[in-house]
């Protein structure tokens, strides 16, 4: 009874919002980045901030401190916030979007030269640190401040509404004059409270502490899987040759100031519909127009390696560790997860083991960065590894082949301007160890188009209108898939194309809903489309842990498996498939996976194709070396060093009350205590005169 009095008084204080997403704290070799809060969270009065003159009478006049700004996309810029911060009246901070009707011409939270940390030019005195070219213009760097104050993303209209009439117009609002108003205030409280702090090495130097039996975590490394997958994998017994591996890359991940919504709100604050999706969904429709001629294709070719990287956000976390495996000639590791997980597929000593790829065996690289927002793409490439004649003979083949298959798709590609350095992009930690020949292909060619890079207004809206954008993703990954075919084969073939409905799908499922046909078509027969997420998969690497692994990687794993593999004909049973992965001794096996999946649906047989694939794409660990090596320099900046502070249960929470004056909650407070003195001298008395008062003699 007490359980149920005491909830229904904290419902009567407390107004609960609930759909919100919060900044949180980072941290790398050096410091600590973000957001935070106290234990019980940060409490301050609502006062709404829509011009400079609502920031300079917060500053200078507002009497209610600490203060909890409610902010427009016109003040949510780093100088307001740095000023709010700056003035010791602030205590938390609210950006509203959904009354919002326009939003901001450009808004990013990266830095204007993203990932500059792990640069490979940062030792050139004339290149590094985005010296001729700002990629990122528009970014202003609040990702990368150490906040230290909870600052929260509200995205439900009702929340909104009730802050801004029934909080801050009914009690808080100044008057026409400037007056502050007089107590009851209505006040918020923010509650994001992280447990790490300082830097990488001081919070997992701690979690390694033992000090009882239940240690107490604090934080934990970023990173996942990358995914890759080859047509046919080399194997030992190939003798495969120094710069004959072709790698076609992409990245997977992305990065908001702001984690995806705490709560099942339909607001899709995942970023990365630019700056990912487009070249990851490009890539994998390449994957499948190869696909469909890999028999023209022979192991006398130049073998193509299909790569998906994550981490790439954080300085490059997926490709450092590939080339850091490559050097250590443990790529593929036995470590990596298909080989723990189907140990008879791993390392047998025969020739049939897959061939170890170190950096000396790659040829080159094409890499799909941000192809969205341009019906133009641009040629990129290294201007330092081209100053080797062999290294820009390479470059100069792609360009031409690339060009002479852009004209008969009817796509505009021009060639970035000449001594510019390379875009960020993965392909700078190989180019770190190796003069490659490489191209990277951008709807940019200086300056990102992206105004949005890495900000959670990335997302499908600004893409333009649904089914525009097909078109162009299909012809540009057709032009991409002649170009491999060519320099794996020496030969052209004009007729390889891609298919303008999966483009159209996979857009569906990365930025729409997972709840799609592409990723049903993957799944297995004990597997539903129900249990995919209705809004699309977070593009936010997270934290690496053992056994798990990011929704969206296993689903680009099995498009590629899907892509890429061979349907076994003869295996006509779902239990027969998975029996596969059981031989390890046959070739037909070693070392394949064999996944049953549902298919295309048939209109005809009103069900879906069902088969088994025998597949060779696999993952590859996405976890920094820093965090395995003995030692590491944590200031040196040659691996990321991106950790993510652990939090509680019970750690976020947003909510609305009144707040009586100081001087009433003190005479409250005073009564409370008086009526207790005097409670407490009225038992006393009772007690020393019970016999008295309540005298039960008879007379």
């Amino acid at each position: 009874m007490f359980t149920v009095g005491g909830d229904r008084v904290k419902e009567r204080i407390y107004q609960d919002v609930k759909a919100y997403s919060p900044c949180i704290r980072l941290l790398n070799g050096t410091h600590q980045i973000g957001c935070n809060s106290k234990r019980g969270g940060n409490v301050g009065t609502v006062h709404m901030v829509e011009s400079q003159a609502d920031v300079d009478w917060l500053v200078q006049h507002g009497p209610h401190a600490p203060y909890i700004p409610l902010l427009k996309y016109s003040t949510f810029t780093r100088d307001v916030i740095n000023i709010l911060t700056r003035s010791g009246k602030v205590n938390g901070i609210l950006l509203q979007v959904v009354n919002d009707t326009e939003p901001p011409v450009h808004m990013s939270p990266d830095q204007a030269c993203p990932n500059v940390g792990s640069e490979m030019y940062k030792n050139d005195g004339n290149l590094s640190n985005c010296q001729r070219v700002s990629w990122n213009k528009q970014g202003s760097g609040l990702m990368f401040e150490d906040l230290d104050i909870p600052v929260v993303l509200l995205h439900n209209e009702s929340d909104v509404e009730f802050i801004i009439d029934q909080c801050y117009n009914k009690y808080n609002k100044p008057s026409a004059s400037g007056e502050a108003r007089s107590y009851p205030l209505c006040a918020m409280q923010l509650k994001v409270a992280m447990d790490a702090a300082r830097d990488s090495p001081t919070c997992i130097r701690r979690s390694a502490m033992i000090t009882n039996l239940n240690p107490q975590h604090y934080c934990d490394p970023l990173g996942d899987f990358n995914v890759y997958s080859f047509l046919h994998l080399p194997k030992v017994k190939d003798d495969l040759k120094p710069d004959s591996v072709i790698v076609a890359a992409a990245r997977m991940d992305a990065f908001s100031f702001f984690l995806p919504s705490m709560t099942n709100s339909p607001f899709h604050n995942v970023p990365g519909a630019d700056s990912v999706v487009t070249g990851l969904v490009t890539l994998l429709a390449v994957a499948e127009a190869i696909g469909k001629v890999k028999h023209k294709i022979t192991k006398s070719d130049k073998p193509i390696m299909f790569t998906f990287f994550n981490g790439e956000s954080f300085d490059y976390i997926g490709s450092s560790r590939m080339v850091y495996e490559m050097q250590r000639k443990n790529f593929p590791s036995e470590r990596d997860p298909y080989f723990l997980e189907h140990p008879t597929k791993g390392w047998t000593e025969s020739k049939d083991d897959p061939h170890p790829i170190s950096l000396e065996h790659l040829y080159a690289m094409v890499e799909l960065s941000q192809v969205g927002l341009n019906n133009r793409t641009w040629l990129h490439s290294d201007v330092i590894s081209a100053r080797k004649p062999a290294v820009k003979a390479v470059v100069d083949d792609m360009i031409k082949t690339l060009k002479k298959a852009a004209a008969l798709s009817g796509v505009e590609v021009d060639i970035a301007p000449t001594g510019q350095p390379l875009p960020p992009a993965s392909q700078q930690t190989f180019l770190k160890e190796k003069s490659l020949p490489g191209l990277l292909l951008a709807d940019h060619s200086s300056s990102y188009t992206n105004k949005y890079y890495n900000s959670h207004l990335d997302v499908a809206d600004q893409l333009g209108p649904e089914g525009t954008l097909s078109p162009h993703l299909t012809h540009l990954a057709t032009v991409v898939a002649q170009l491999l075919y060519k320099m794996s084969t020496g030969k052209e073939d004009t007729n390889i194309t891609a298919d303008e409905s999966s483009v159209s799908g996979l857009l569906h499922c990365f930025l729409k809903t997972a709840q799609c046909d592409m990723f049903n078509r993957t799944l297995n027969g004990e597997q539903r489309l129900s249990t995919l997420s209705k809004l699309p998969y977070s593009l936010y690497v997270s934290v690496s842990y053992v056994g798990r692994k990011n929704p969206l990687s296993v689903l680009v794993h099995n498009l590629l498996a899907y892509f890429l593999g061979d349907h076994m004909t003869n295996v006509t049973s779902a239990s027969d498939c998975k029996a596969m992965n059981k031989k390890g001794d046959d070739k037909q096996s070693h070392p394949y996976t064999f996944k049953w999946m549902q298919g295309a649906w048939n209109n005809k047989t009103m069900k879906q194709e069902s088969f088994c694939v025998r597949t060779i794409a696999n993952y590859s660990t996405a976890r920094s070396p820093a965090f395995d090596m003995e030692e590491y320099s944590w200031s040196s900046q040659k691996y990321s060093t991106w950790t993510e502070s652990a939090w509680a249960a019970d750690a976020m929470q947003v909510r609305i009350f009144l707040m009586p004056s100081k001087e009433r909650e003190i005479a409250i407070l005073c009564g409370g205590i008086g009526f207790f003195v005097i409670s407490t001298f009225c038992l006393f008395v009772i007690r020393r005169k019970f016999d008295t008062i309540f005298d039960s003699s008879s007379e």
